[in-house]
């Protein structure tokens, strides 16, 4: 594809942009925790699902890190089969040479049993409901 004002290619041409898009993705991702912390958490998943889309198509390791705080957004809105899938999504991404391989499995892993806790309550809560 090229840019109509200029007659050039409009994708990147050098190696350089991949460092560009891995701190715009970071910077991204920062800011999806700033709204959520406000209480935005609707803006804050759009926000993250766009750094993911970025993180991913430059093969980054931070997408990892937002399928965890997308998990965790969606346990708070009690969507707990996609809270499961960004789990999922994260463990298959994780690579056991990665320096916080152990750190990150731990905190998928507490994840996972907070969201199948959680999501067991509910449950639980909903079938009282009916047998009432």
């Amino acid at each position: 594809m090229e840019n109509l004002r200029t007659n050039t290619p409009s994708f990147p041409v050098s190696n350089s942009n991949v460092f560009n898009s891995k701190n715009n993705t970071e910077q991204m991702f920062e800011y999806a925790i700033e709204q959520a912390n406000i209480g935005n958490e609707t803006k804050a998943m759009e926000i993250a699902r766009e750094a993911l889309i970025t993180a991913k198509q430059n093969n980054l390791y931070l997408a990892i890190y937002i399928h965890s705080f997308m998990a965790a957004l969606c346990m708070e809105r009690k969507d707990f089969g996609s809270a499961r899938i960004h789990i999922y999504n994260a463990t298959n991404k994780l690579n056991t040479n990665h320096f916080s391989y152990n750190t990150d499995k731990i905190y998928l892993d507490a994840l996972l049993a907070l969201i199948e806790k959680k999501d067991g309550v509910a449950k639980q809560l909903h079938f009282d409901a009916l047998a009432a």
